[in-house]
This record gives structure tokens, sequence and C-alpha cells, in this order.
């Protein structure tokens, strides 16, 4: 067991943790260490639910906001050797995902100490250099006991002297509309058990409990706890992390290297931290994978703080995972969505591992008796449909897109047939008191302000909307389902014809918030807020198309951070008194969408503060949060206001980032079907490597500044014309060249096609034609020197037209082998 093997898929810490904590996870369990060297908690979720959003087990509660928890770790360990005795914080870490290595010098002596977690269990491990013998004791603060963990009671602990461990259980809180699926001889909640290799010293007094063995050069002193949902499987689990933790650190190893072998590399300028958030998201991600069973996994939404198998964060790492290769485990992703449907035929937000949809008390969650956008949200749906589009356009799979079509049909027809005349569904992105805090109004009915369910029609809702339909009309073209397409069709019209007029805001040049009812909507909620760009997810952009410029310009002018980079509200901006933090609060959940406007409208001052941010935040404190808040002691942390920044690692602001950082800095993207190179400029020259896409290892290097592309070669081969990128020729390995201007070009070009693909058979000034392969349907997005033509095997197509960006989308029917021609009147002449 090496240290090098922690680091190699994380971090070396020389100075040790950056902040007084981090949090360390794999699967169900998280462990959350303290600088001091202990640990101030550990969580444990499942399958049975302990608490929907703090499962934790041993805790200090230094995050519940609870004045009478302690400060100090709830674990922690004394060293004795050569007379001297202590508690050795860390120092010279190795950090990855799921575990960390320190080494330390204590009373003359060499030592090595490692943590790592595999599944449900959490090993440790202590080693020695020197010649003389130690003794290494584990002591856990038993204060924790006089909480409740949520709403469960704790068991009086005990020592069992058959395993040579101590047992903490959780007893079982019934809830009455499960009990009766419980097995009646399961009385607990969940079960521990904190062991070590052998016979330990084990005592109790002054409220800590103790185990203590000597360890020598030769053999090392070993820990391990242990989690299951009775107390007989505790015990397997215990002997079995024994017996095996050779094996088991050799599958850990072995599961990260490979998906780190399969992460892109990027490189860029003077940026430091960047190429490592692009080389470690994807495996802290992974680090929050559950395995159901065979066919299923779920997706926790962060590596500490929020718990719930939900449908919200884990279809954000299922996307990243997806660009990663992991198509196994995205394929078993994909399955747990579908199956945690609710009785309305939807994705439902709370998926438990045991139970399946679940009324959350704790999230408030309303009955599931309202249909798809008729109350009921439709995100959680159009992602659900993103991500299946994704993998199937990946790898091919027709027997699992098969599978889970009908399901995603179903969700596309009936939000359609609930939609108003102008594609509007009652639907509002939010969280439980996202009414008071956006100043929303507040329904008879407590059920329409929740987060799932809502008589408004969010600005986000419908802009993912529009690309769902866009997504699934490319599916059912793929599966000849004629009716479902002809429905995407119709849906996605209305939204484009009257998007930008419900939600547009001329005035300020920024989206606002909502509008209802759905079918007159004449009233307005005139908040503006950031993460409103959710609106340009995938397709969506393509609706503001004209307005970027505007919607960049504002977020510099009034919602720049002079201390963390961006606000969620503007800081003069009238909200309720829960919401009035949103101007001091950076909500990272539309970070992809902020990057990506940013490269795309060409506002370099806002593409500079998301870069130097990101730089200086993760150099920092090496990890991605949810929030970032400028309320606290120094410009990171706080421990009296950590419960305002528990997620960490949190899924959709992780994949957010890491998206982001690849469309805005490097013009890649990946997620519509085909390998594109987006328009505009990252600001330094970049070169990404060990890509892998369409069965390929990509390496992109982009030289030169400016909006627009000058050259592209794939493996020495020009591709004129498009920038959508495609293998040159049989080799696995495709470089791609590409040159920069701010010259536009003479001809038009195809800057985007969806999983269409537009090859060029024709190019000149002002006149392009190309062969067009899509699967029954294509959203176009083209430049042109100056308004053009388009036809589709000679019929004219209408067309949304930018003057200021000399750029089109349209969005219509197209076969297997149709003819694209993109025709200027005054052919050649410059706009």
């Amino acid at each position: 067991m090496k240290r090098d093997d922690f680091a190699k898929i994380g971090f070396y810490l020389p100075e040790g943790l950056p902040n007084k904590e981090y949090a360390l996870s794999d699967g169900l369990v998280s462990v959350i260490l303290d600088q001091s060297g202990g640990l101030n908690m550990i969580e444990y979720q499942g399958p049975r639910r302990t608490g929907a959003r703090r499962g934790a087990f041993f805790s200090n509660g230094i995050w519940r906001r609870r004045p009478d928890f302690f400060p100090e770790p709830v674990i922690e360990f004394r060293i004795e050797s050569a007379g001297r005795s202590g508690r050795p914080g860390f120092a010279n870490l190795a950090l990855c995902p799921y575990g960390v290595a320190g080494r330390f010098e204590w009373a003359g002596q060499e030592f090595e100490r490692r943590l790592w977690i595999k599944g449900p269990a959490v090993m440790m491990e202590w080693r020695t250099g020197g010649t003389k013998p130690a003794r290494i004791s584990l002591e856990i603060r038993e204060k924790f006991l006089e909480h409740l963990n949520e709403h469960s009671a704790w068991e009086e602990p005990s020592f069992d002297p058959q395993w040579q461990a101590l047992r903490y259980n959780i007893l079982r809180n019934f809830i009455a509309q499960a009990a009766d699926r419980q097995p009646t001889e399961r009385r607990h909640e969940a079960c521990s058990m904190v062991g070590a290799a052998g016979p330990a010293d084990w005592s109790r007094r002054d409220g800590r409990t103790s185990l203590s063995v000597e360890f020598d050069r030769k053999h090392p002193a070993r820990f391990f706890i242990v989690f299951a949902e009775d107390v007989h499987r505790a015990a397997e689990r215990l002997s079995k992390a024994r017996s095996e933790w050779p094996a088991w650190y050799r599958q850990q190893r072995e599961r990260y290297r490979e998906l780190a072998g399969r992460v892109p590399a990027l490189k860029s300028g003077q940026w430091r931290m960047i190429p490592e958030i692009i080389r470690t998201a994807p495996l802290f991600l992974h680090s929050t994978r559950c395995e159901k069973n065979e066919s299923e996994t779920a997706f926790r939404p962060s590596t500490r703080g929020y718990w719930v198998h939900n449908a919200w964060d884990g279809q954000f790492a299922c996307r990243v995972i997806n660009a990663c290769g992991d198509t196994g485990t995205v394929r078993r992703y994909l399955n747990f969505i579908n199956r945690s449907r609710g009785p309305n035929g939807a994705v439902i937000m709370t998926c438990d591992l045991d139970y399946g949809p679940a009324y959350d008390i704790n999230l408030h969650h309303p009955a599931i008796d309202r249909p798809l956008g008729a109350g009921w949200n439709v995100m959680l749906d159009s992602w659900a449909i993103e991500n299946l589009h994704e993998y199937y356009f990946r790898t091919g799979d027709r027997q699992t897109l098969r599978a889970l079509y009908p399901y995603a049909a179903t969700a596309l027809t009936t939000i359609a047939a609930n939609a108003g005349p102008t594609g509007l569904v009652e639907s509002c992105f939010g969280g439980t008191d996202y009414s008071e805090q956006t100043n929303r109004p507040r329904f008879e009915d407590p059920r329409d302000n929740r987060t799932l369910s809502s008589r408004l029609s969010g600005v986000e809702d419908i802009g993912l909307l529009f690309h769902a339909c866009q997504q699934g009309a490319e599916l059912a073209g793929a599966l000849n389902d004629e009716k479902l397409l002809k429905t995407c069709l119709n849906l996605s019209r209305r939204i484009e014809a009257g998007f930008m007029g419900h939600f547009f805001d001329a005035e300020e040049g920024f989206f606002i918030d909502c509008v209802w009812p759905k079918d007159k909507p004449v009233n307005r909620n005139r908040t503006f807020r950031l993460t409103s760009l959710l609106a340009l997810s995938g397709h969506g952009e393509l609706l503001s198309l004209d307005e970027w410029d505007r919607l960049a310009d504002f977020i510099v002018r009034r919602l720049g951070h002079p201390v963390i980079g961006l606000r969620e509200c503007p800081a003069d901006q009238p909200m309720h008194p829960t919401g009035r933090n949103r101007s001091e609060n950076w909500f990272q959940n539309a970070s992809r969408e902020t990057f990506r406007l940013a490269r795309l409208s060409g506002n370099q001052e806002l593409l500079r503060i998301l870069l130097e941010k990101a730089e200086f935040f993760f150099g920092a404190e090496r990890v991605l949060r949810e929030n970032l808040y400028n309320n606290q002691a120094t410009q990171f942390f706080d421990a009296s206001r950590l419960y305002v920044s528990t997620s960490w690692w949190q899924c959709m602001t992780t994949a957010s980032w890491w998206l982001g950082l690849l469309e805005a800095l490097a013009g890649i993207r990946l997620t519509q079907g085909n390998l594109e190179y987006l328009p505009g400029d990252g600001g330094s020259d970049v070169r990404l490597t060990n890509l892998f896409y369409g069965g390929r290892v990509w390496e992109v290097d982009v030289r030169g500044r400016g909006r627009f592309v000058a050259g592209l070669e794939i493996n020495g081969r020009p591709f004129d014309g498009t920038q959508q990128l495609e293998a040159a020729d049989e080799r696995p390995e495709q470089r791609v060249r590409i040159e920069k201007t701010n010259r536009p070009p003479v001809h038009p070009v195809v800057l985007g096609a969806g999983a269409a693909r537009a090859r060029i058979t024709r190019l000149e000034p002002g006149r392009l034609e190309a062969g067009l392969a899509a699967p029954g349907y294509c959203r176009l997005w083209f430049y042109s020197p100056e308004q053009p033509r388009l036809l589709v095997d000679g019929r004219p197509i209408r067309f949304a037209w930018s003057p200021k960006r000399h750029e089109g989308t349209a969005g219509f029917r197209a076969g297997g082998d149709s003819r694209l021609e993109i025709r200027c009147p005054a052919a050649g002449r410059r706009p």
C-alpha cells in the first residue's frame, strides 16, 4: 500500500488540510476530517435513510446549528511512543476522494497513518518506520449519544467480547407509511461496530470509550468502523473487513485508477488549479456512487451535506461520468432513475434505495398527485431525457434506449398535453422556501409552494423543457416514433415563439423569475437571479441568441461581487428577509451556463471573473461547494457558519464547473450528440488531451485569439465550414488543430446540429452545401456573413436570425440523408 496511490488520484497537501475540515466519501459513507487529526463526523446512509439531509452517525454536530453540540472531534487518536503521548494533527498529506495518508514525526520516530473508505467500511492503519514499539488509541466522545439522530434514539452502547468491538446502534423509528414493509426482526435504523485487527484493550471513562493496540515496524495497527442495518450483518462486515483488507484496497485503487485514465487533461495559459479541477472532479463525483443492486446505481448529492438519493444532483454526476466513458455506471443510474418514478409517472426527487419514491417529511414534498406540467416540476424529467440522449448517442446502445424510451415519451406527452397556448407549463425551479426568497406569490394550497409543485411558470423550467423537446425529437426520430416527434416539434415551436416575450426584461437586459398563469401569463415576477441562466441549458441557449451580450453585461454590472466573484441577486433588489443573503451568496448551480455565456457573448470581463475565482478558491480549498458565501471570518471558513456551506463536491455544482470550464476555456462541448467546438474565445491557448469520444481518443490544440476559426484540421485534414469535430480517418487517435481569428469568415459555417452530422460538400464565399445525416430531426445553429436562405432538400426553412451575431437557428424535419444549403443573396460580401 503506497502513499502515492492516494496522491495520483487526488492531491499532495504538505501543510495539511486547507481548512478546518475536509470530507472524504465512498458510496454510503462520508468521513469528515478535522485539522487536529481527529474525525468530526461519520455519515452513513442506507439503504434505510437516517435523515433526508443529515445522515450523521458519529457526530460532534459542528454543522447542525445547535449550541449544545461540542466543537471537539467526536473521534480522536492518541499515540504513545518513547514515553511521549499526544494527538498528532493531519500533516504532509496525500488526499483523494476516498482516503488520506499522512506522515509525521513523533518522539524521534517516523510514522505514517492512513484512512480510507470502501462502501460501508472505514479502514484506518498506523505504521512506524522506527525501531521502538508504539501504542495507538481510538477514542470516541460519547456525548453525541445525548442527541437524537434526526428522529431516532440511540441504543445503549456496548463492547462485544466475541468480536472485540464496540457496538453503536440507532433504534428503528418506524414511520407509519413504511412500517408494514419492514421485517419485524430488524429493530435498528442502522448499526455500527468499531474494532481492531486483533485483540485490543478497551476502556470507558469520563465520557470517552477507547480501543487501544500496540504496533511496531513489522506489525501495523488497524482499526475498522463498519455499518449495516442489523447487528448480525454488522458483525459479518467487520469480519470481512479484517480478512479482505488487501483485496478491498486493490479494488478501490483500480476502480479510481481506471476512471482517472479516462479523464481528459487540460493545459491553458497561466492557470494551475483549473486543470486540477478537470483532473479530479470526476473522481470525487464517482465517490458519491451508491450501488443498489446489479442493475441499479444511485448517486449521493454530495460528498458531505445533503442526503437523498435524488434525481437532481445525481443526474449531473451521471453527465460527467458519461463524459469520462464509464457507461456501465451511467446505464445502471438510468435504470435507477427510471424505476424510481412516482405514481404520476414523473421522475421524483427523493429516491430511497429501499422504498423507491417516497413522501419526504424533511423536504416537505407534496403528495404525488399532480401531473407533469400541471403543477408538477418538469426539470427532473427533462434532465432524464438529456441523460438518456447523451448515453444513446455516445454508445449506440439501442437495447437500453428501447427499454427506457417509453417512459420518457410518456413524460413528454403528458407535459405537452398540459402546456398553455404559448408552451408554458406549471413548473418553477426552487427549494422549499423559494417562494419567499424570490418574491414569488404564495398560493392557498401549500403544495403549490414547494420544491416540486408550483402553479408558476419558471424561466429555467421552460428553457430546459425546450432543450428536452429538441433531444426528445431526436430520440423519437431514432426510433421512428412519428407521434412523439410531432408532439415535441409542436411544443418547442410554441415555446420558441413566446419565450423571450415572457421572460426577457428588455429594460434590464436579463431574465425575470417567472410568469403566471400558464394560459394567459399576465403576471410577472420581476426578480433577477443568476440561476435563471439555467434557462440556457443545451439548446435552450438558442432562445436568447440575439441577447447574449446583454445577459452577460447584466451579470458584470449587477451581479458582480468584490470578494466572492458573483452574487445570486442584485444588492439593490428588494427581497423578503429570508432572501436577503442572496446578494452575498454565489449559487454555483448555473456555473456551466455562466461560463458558456461568457464565451459565446465575448464578454472577457465575465470570463476573467469566473476563471480567476475558480483558480483562487479551488487553490485555497481543493473542493467545489454549492454556495460561496461572503459571511465568513476568513474568505473561506467560519465554523460557526459551516451549516450554510455543508454541501461539498455537490454533484450539480461540480458537474457545472467541470463542463463549463471545458466549454468556456477549451471550447469543447460533448453533450449534444456530437463533439463540437464552440464559437468564442477562451482567453488563452489551450491543449486538451485524453478526451474519449466516439470510440476515439482526441487531442485538441487551440492557438490564437478571436471569436472565429481561421483554420481547423483533424489528423492533418482540413475541415472548413463546420465546427463539428468528426474523425478524419480510422485511427484511434484524432488530433485537432484550431487557429483562431477575429476576422469573420466569408462563407457560412455550421456551428452545431445536435445529433445530426453535417458533412460539407461545397464551400465558397456566401454559400455552403452539406450532406446532413439526421435522426429524423435537426436543430441547426449556423453563422453566415449576411442573412441567407436556408434550404433542406430544396425546400425553404424558416429560421430565427440574429443580426448582431450574424447567426441563425432552426429546427426542422430531416431524414437520414438530406441536403443542406445555406446561401447568401450576395455571395462573398462581408457583413
